[in-house]
């Protein structure tokens, strides 16, 4: 499960990078299920989710997978009230499309990760990189592959799939 909890810290800290950069999106998704919403506040949550993911990609614990679980299964719940409203989630800054089933799918998904890695015991990149070098190598360019798969899916799935099916 290291490679699936990885990718879940990782997106953790992408998704707070975009609303640093652009946390508009973010704001208006806050406002749009009534809950207290300013610039300040999203950057504040950013910093922390960041911290968190970078925490649970170096140095991963019960308590941060725990975290984290609970976290993804918070985004799961914000983005099915969003999808009801046609709203955006805002996860990776400038994207305008609603939320989808399929988002909060990812996050129950990366949720499930999350809790199984803590009762299982967590391992960090650190196990990765001791591994022999191109068995490291393949697998961070798995993960690397990974993490922009999950981020596209999260970020530009839900248009595609509207577009196809003529939503």
């Amino acid at each position: 499960m290291l490679v699936p909890f990885c990718v879940a810290a990782v997106v953790l800290c992408v998704a707070a990078v975009a609303k640093l950069k652009a946390p508009d999106q973010a704001v208006a998704a806050l406002a749009a299920i009534g809950l207290p919403a300013s610039v300040l506040l999203v950057r504040v949550f950013a910093i922390g989710e960041f911290a968190l993911g970078a925490w649970g990609a170096l140095a991963p614990s019960r308590p941060v997978a725990i975290a984290m679980a609970a976290l993804y299964a918070g985004f799961a719940l914000f983005t099915v009230v969003l999808g009801r409203r046609g709203a955006s989630c805002g996860c990776f800054g400038v994207t305008e499309v609603s939320a989808s089933p399929l988002q909060a799918a990812i996050s129950v998904a990366f949720s499930v990760v999350c809790v199984v890695v803590a009762i299982d015991g967590p391992h960090g990149l650190s196990w990765i990189l001791a591994r022999p070098p191109l068995e490291a190598l393949v697998l961070g360019l798995g993960m690397a592959t990974a993490v922009f798969g999950t981020v596209t899916a999260y970020a530009e799935l839900p248009a595609a799939w509207g577009a196809w099916s003529g939503r």
